[in-house]
C-alpha cells in the first residue's frame, strides 16, 4: 500500500481530548518504529487502537494467543490485558497509527460486545481511507472547545464501531469493483434516501440472486444485514453527538418507524437506543 505523502512520525494531539464520557489521551503516527516489542508483555491501563500501515509482525497476549500481523490489521488493546506486538525481525519496517483512550463510553461498547478482548485483531477494509478519516477527526476546527471534543469523540466512536464490526473485505476491495460500489451505495444515503438492497443490485447491473450471492461471498454478510450495520453505526454516533429524537433518527436512517429502529438497534448493539443514550450520558438528560 502506498502511504500518504505527508505520513511521518508525529503526534496528532497537543493535549488530551476530553468529554464527560471519555478521553482520548494520545493519537499520532509512527514511522519505522520497533512498536513495543514481542519479547516482553505490558499492561497499558487504557484502551488503545493501533493500525499497522506498513510492515508485518506478530501479536501476543496473556491469554496465550499468538497472531500474525500485516499491513491493514488493527490491534485492539484492553486496559487489563497484558500484550505485546511488533515486527518479528528486529529492525524490520513497522509504520503505525496509535490512539490511546479511556472512559465509561468505551466500557459501554465493551458491555455491548462491540469491543471484545476475545477479538483483539481486526482487518480494515481500506487502510488509506481509515488513515484519512482519523486525520480528519483530529484536525477538526476549534481544538480545545467542548463542541470540538464532543464532535471528535462521536466521529471516533463511529470509526471504532466500524472497525470492530466489519468483516475482512480485502477480497472485495482488491478485486471486485462492483461489490465495492455496492458497499458504498448500501452504506450511504443517496440524495437523502436509502436505497434498498434490491435497488442497489439494479444500480450495479446484477440480478438480485447473483448480487446477494456475490456480496455475501465477498463480504461475509448479506447485503441487507451489511446495510443495517452501517445504519446502526450512524445511529450510535448521532446518539452520542446530539439531541435528535429517536423518531427523527428512525426517519433519517430509513426505518419504517421508531419501533422498527429500536428493534434493529437492539439486535445489533444489545440494548435499545434509549438505554444506550442514557448510558452514554451517565444516566442524565443533560445535553452533551
Amino acid at each position: 500500500m502506498k502511504l500518504p505523502s505527508d505520513f511521518d512520525s508525529t503526534p496528532w494531539l497537543e493535549s488530551p481530548l476530553k468529554t464527560s464520557t471519555g478521553t482520548i489521551h494520545l493519537a499520532g503516527s509512527l514511522r519505522n518504529t520497533p512498536a513495543i516489542g514481542t519479547d516482553r508483555m505490558r499492561i497499558l491501563g487504557n484502551y488503545a487502537l493501533v493500525i499497522l500501515l506498513r510492515g508485518s509482525g506478530v501479536y501476543r497476549d496473556a491469554r496465550g494467543r499468538k497472531m500474525p500481523l500485516r499491513s491493514g490489521h488493527a490491534i485492539h488493546v484492553f486496559p487489563e490485558l497484558a500484550h505485546a506486538y511488533g515486527p518479528s525481525i528486529p529492525g524490520a519496517e513497522w509504520n503505525e497509527i496509535y490512539i490511546v483512550f479511556e472512559g465509561p463510553v468505551f466500557s459501554i461498547l465493551r458491555d455491548c460486545s462491540l469491543l471484545s478482548a476475545d477479538q483483539p485483531i481486526s482487518r480494515l477494509r481500506s487502510t488509506s481511507q481509515t488513515f484519512e478519516r482519523l486525520k480528519r477527526i483530529f484536525e477538526l476546527p476549534c481544538p480545545g472547545s467542548e463542541s470540538h471534543a464532543t464532535r471528535a469523540m462521536g466521529e471516533f466512536l463511529a470509526l471504532l464501531f466500524d472497525i470492530s464490526t466489519q468483516p475482512d473485505t480485502s477480497a472485495a476491495t482488491a478485486g471486485d469493483e462492483t461489490i465495492r460500489t455496492a458497499m458504498g451505495l448500501l452504506a450511504t444515503p443517496q440524495e437523502e434516501r436509502w436505497l434498498s438492497a434490491g435497488q442497489v443490485a439494479a444500480q450495479v447491473g446484477l440480478t438480485w440472486e447473483t448480487f446477494r450471492k456475490r456480496f455475501k461471498q465477498s463480504i461475509g454478510l448479506p447485503p441487507a444485514r451489511y446495510q443495517m450495520q452501517k445504519k446502526i453505526e450512524r445511529a450510535c454516533a448521532a446518539l452520542y453527538q446530539g439531541p435528535s429524537s429517536l423518531k427523527q433518527l428512525a426517519a433519517d436512517l430509513g426505518f419504517f418507524d421508531e419501533f422498527h429502529f429500536s428493534k434493529a438497534f437492539k439486535q445489533v448493539v444489545g440494548q435499545p437506543p434509549s438505554s444506550y443514550r442514557r448510558r452514554l450520558r451517565g444516566g442524565s438528560r443533560r445535553r452533551l
